[in-house]
């Protein structure tokens, strides 16, 4: 079978998408902060929750106040240290970017496109995606609380 191609466009989010895993959605807790406040062993932390999550990267929601900044670190490709909360444990950190940062029109939250730093911390990556398997898997039997 033979599919169209298709139509070209200059949308830049389209064109920016990358998109290489499948992507679950899930709601889990998130502590982003630079990667050089990290280094320093500086206790700089921002809470978030993921929207969805793959090994490749996470959409993460952070309250409203500091938009621009966080546009500033996607345009400049600053390095990020995220740490995704797993049934109430601190997850290693895993090295990343973020990418985009647009206001949640409706609420009061800035969502944050995040990619993980490819081929780095496979295995926090793979836990809170096993996680956040865990959780849905959970909701879904209705044994789910929290």
């Amino acid at each position: 079978m033979n599919f169209p191609t298709p139509a070209p466009t200059s949308d830049p989010l389209f064109l920016q998408e990358q998109r290489r895993f499948r992507r679950l959605e899930v709601s889990l807790p998130v502590w982003i902060t630079t990667r050089e406040a990290f280094d320093a062993n500086q206790d700089v932390w921002e809470l978030g929750t993921t929207r969805d999550l793959s090994l490749g990267g996470a959409k993460v929601s952070i309250p409203f106040g500091e938009e621009p900044q966080w546009q500033q670190a996607a345009r400049e490709g600053e390095s990020f240290i995220i740490k995704i909360e797993t049934r109430g444990k601190m997850g290693e950190p895993i090295p990343c970017f973020v990418r985009s940062a647009t206001r949640d029109m409706g609420a009061d939250f800035v969502v944050l496109g995040v990619q993980f730093a490819p081929d780095s911390a496979t295995q926090a990556r793979g836990a809170a995606l096993n996680a956040g398997m865990a959780t849905l898997r959970a909701r879904r039997s209705g044994n789910w609380s929290r």
